[in-house]
């Protein structure tokens, strides 16, 4: 095919846009499952419609022999030092996607996941979404970044949540479960292609493990093996030499396992890691294989395509395996694969999800910033300045050489920094040639050290003290408190929790307590606090606090130093002064009463319990008017007898 060119303001790309570019001498395509999708062009810069080509140009072309043509954006051109030639590095159009920003969401399917791409994207989303993943797991994006990195490139992206195979054609995205398909194509070790260079595929091979288990049974340490000490792989009799690797079971049991169980976890991790069957890792070159009479055999290679299926037979060792293309290199022009990749699905599938776990450029760059310091001050040691040092052999009672020393001086007395080695490990002491040893690495495959800088650490179980990191990721994390931003939030061993921000976006909280008074939830600020226990939700801000509950709502305010209660909303209302005596009341809807007192025993009642409302005034304690449907409005002298004076009713005045 030969490559055409479009205008970067071009969005049709059906007609043959600027024109074909028919003096291109060179054109590959560069593809990796979930990996780079990139093409190479070289031209001469005389070339038809070479003037023509900018950064942000469009190029149509091949990608394999099976798909559609895909468009490729113009990132560089770089022309040769005689001015005669160019080439010209293009991208997929889908890495638009690192400049298209998402906001947070979150998704309950791998489905909901891609589709959030477009209806969370901040700006005009050109690509459409799609993908038959069913696997279970949910998607949180808790910060705005770049549609790409949501879907592969920051810890939690889609791909490591769901997992699967990215298939971009052209405005189209998928995240496939299986990209590619089993053509049928067998590849036989030892014969069709026992030219090429696959030796470290065989002698490399694990035949067996031996599995342990290390903790605490009662007060003592205590290790497990099993009886037969070594599981085999049922392919391990196939291979001259066996090669056995020690495996850690610790963190898969909590408490010590039996044999029985210890063997079935080693059989289960034989069977998940295919551990005897050799490691497919080859590059099979075409123009290289065409020479050959074993290119028959595996021509339909080359009608495969990314991440397509290929068997592998070891004939030798009666053993079958299958592999992926996990890279291909398509050249454009004459439309056929220069060379393609077969990897192991075991790993490749592990390495990009690893990947995809670690890109958080900003943690990376200052991880690496913090290493590289150590590395340079690491390296300003070594090479500086060794006058006066020395290095003496240590002899047995024999005059036999069992271990070196290397000291600052010249004198095992007055030497202060000193490396010992010796058949029992490597020490470095700084107290001197006695020690003591404050960093060591023994026989015992114990490494002791009192401060490491890494960049990248994998380990199945980390026992420590205190962990200080820029970036952790796992699936469980215990320790006696976990420490963030020098105390903005920490979760100890008792299950406090205190932190300076708490944004939490969908999901739910849901608390236990021991008793209905238990406070769950408190707030505190400069002497004001919230506190919300089962029962209640109280506010306090030292002056006025409010008590909150199924009867209702209490309202304290403080005198003398102490709180009183001031007013009661619950099937009725009510208000207090100082003293505890009730200024103003009232009873439950629909049919109650109400009150309202004043400080010298005159207050106003009205009854609406009964069948008629009843409103009466007191004075000194006295009953002087009362008024009802039925007597109408009386007036009392407020005497002793106190008596009835004048009434207003329905039959007139008396």
């Amino acid at each position: 095919m030969i490559p055409i060119l479009y205008a970067p303001t071009e969005t049709v790309f059906t007609s043959n846009g600027l024109g074909g570019l028919a003096d291109t001498t060179e054109c590959i395509v560069h593809e990796q499952r979930n990996g780079c999708f990139d093409m190479t062009l070289v031209m001469p810069t005389n070339g038809q419609h070479f003037a023509e080509i900018q950064k942000g140009s469009y190029i149509k072309a091949k990608p394999s022999p099976n798909r559609s043509a895909q468009l490729f954006e113009v990132v560089n051109i770089q022309k040769s030092m005689d001015n005669m030639m160019a080439e010209i590095y293009c991208q997929h159009i889908g890495y638009r996607l690192n400049r298209i920003p998402v906001m947070p969401y979150t998704a309950n399917s791998a489905w909901n996941a891609m589709q959030g791409l477009d209806t969370y994207a901040a700006e005009a989303m050109p690509f459409t979404f799609y993908t038959d993943v069913t696997r279970a797991g949910t998607y949180t994006h808790k910060l705005p970044s770049s549609a790409k990195a949501c879907m592969q490139g920051e810890a939690g992206s889609i791909l490591q949540v769901y997992q699967g195979e990215y298939e971009f054609n052209n405005w189209t995205i998928s995240l496939l479960a299986n990209r590619g398909i089993d053509r049928g194509v067998t590849i036989r070790y030892g014969k069709n292609l026992i030219d090429l260079d696959m030796e470290e595929s065989i002698e490399g091979v694990v035949t067996g493990i031996l599995p342990y288990w290390y903790g605490k049974e009662g007060e003592n340490d205590t290790l497990v093996t099993l009886p037969e000490v070594v599981v085999y792989s049922s392919h391990a009799s196939d291979f001259p030499n066996a090669r056995t690797e020690c495996i850690d079971f610790s963190g898969d049991f909590d408490e010590k396992p039996t044999a029985a169980d210890l063997r079935a976890a080693a059989n289960a991790y034989i069977t998940n890691n295919n551990i005897g069957v050799p490691v497919v890792d080859w590059d099979v070159e075409f123009a290289t294989l065409a020479q050959t009479t074993e290119y028959k055999n595996i021509a339909l290679l080359e009608r495969m395509d990314l991440c397509d299926i290929v068997t592998i037979v070891f004939e030798d060792f009666g053993i079958n395996t299958q592999a992926k293309i996990v890279e291909t290199y398509f050249d454009v022009l004459k439309e056929r694969y220069t060379k393609v990749h077969i990897g192991d699905q075991r790993f490749t599938l592990a390495q990009t999800i690893a990947s995809t776990s670690t890109q958080i450029e900003e943690s990376e760059a200052k991880t690496t910033t913090i290493f590289q310091q150590a590395l340079e001050q690491a390296t300003a040691l070594l090479n500086g300045d060794l006058t006066g040092a020395a290095m003496i052999t240590q002899t047995d009672a024999n005059g036999n050489p069992i271990g070196l020393i290397f000291m600052d001086t010249n004198d095992p007395a007055t030497a202060v920094n000193c490396i010992q080695i010796n058949a029992n490990g490597i020490g470095f002491s700084n107290n001197g040639v006695g020690g003591t040893y404050t960093s060591a690495w023994g026989i015992n495959n114990e490494l002791d050290m009192s401060h490491i800088n890494v960049i990248h650490m994998n380990a199945s179980a980390i026992d420590a003290g205190t962990i200080s990191a820029d970036y952790i990721s796992g699936g469980t994390i215990s320790a006696s408190e976990i420490n963030i931003g020098s105390g903005v939030f920490t979760v100890n061993s008792n299950g406090q929790v205190n932190a300076s921000n708490f944004n939490m976006t969908g999901g739910s909280i849901n608390i236990s307590t021991a008793g209905q008074h238990d406070a769950k939830i408190q707030l505190d600020y400069l002497g004001w606090n919230t506190k919300m226990t089962p029962t209640e939700f109280v506010a306090d801000i030292g002056t006025v606090k409010s008590e909150l509950s199924a009867g209702g709502l209490n309202v304290y305010e403080k005198f003398a130093g102490s709180y009183y209660v001031s007013a009661t909303f619950g099937t009725g209302m009510a208000t207090y002064n100082t003293n505890g005596d009730v200024t103003f009341a009232a009873g439950g809807a629909p049919d109650g009463t109400m009150a309202v007192y004043g400080s010298n025993g005159e207050y106003i009642t009205m009854d609406c319990s009964g069948s008629s409302p009843v409103l009466e005034i007191w004075y000194n304690s006295k009953l002087r008017v009362h008024l009802d449907m039925t007597n109408g409005l009386q007036f009392y002298d407020g005497g002793t007898p106190n008596t009835l004076q004048k009434t207003y009713g329905p039959n007139g005045m008396s």
